[in-house]
């Protein structure tokens, strides 16, 4: 069965793996394709500050989504789909893509303020999940 949660989901997912390519094809530029296929390269190695904060952006978005897909997971699982879980996704999506570019270009204000927003979205979903188990 199909759920708008599973949608967006994909999406975030999307997006999140291609939040890589900047720092990576800056990363090939700078260190050469023989070393980024060769060799462990540690964080922080960037020359360009962008490169740096695309790469701090992306791992965010990752620990972001390891919380955010077990939401959805099980929310699907218990076959809880409502308006609000679906514009949690949906904010919780528009907020990372929209967070991504913030960090990338150095907003550091407004860059907060949709942290908290995709924080908000995701604890819709946890207070769903907490009233559909404990009430």
């Amino acid at each position: 069965m199909h759920s708008m949660e599973l949608f967006w989901l994909f999406l975030t997912v999307l997006i999140t793996a291609f939040m890589a390519f900047p720092y990576a094809v800056i990363r090939s530029k700078e260190q050469g394709v023989k070393t980024i296929l060769t060799t462990s390269i540690p964080i922080n190695t960037l020359s360009s500050a962008r490169a740096q904060r695309a790469q701090r952006a992306h791992l965010n978005a990752i620990e972001n989504l390891i919380i955010f897909m077990p939401l959805v997971f099980i929310l699907h699982f218990n076959g809880i789909s409502t308006t609000a879980t679906v514009t949690a996704c949906q904010i919780h999506f528009f907020s990372r893509f929209i967070y991504y570019f913030l960090y990338l270009f150095g907003v550091p204000y407004f860059r907060s303020f949709m942290f908290a927003v995709n924080f908000c979205s995701t604890m819709v979903l946890v207070t769903k999940l907490f009233c559909f188990y404990f009430f």
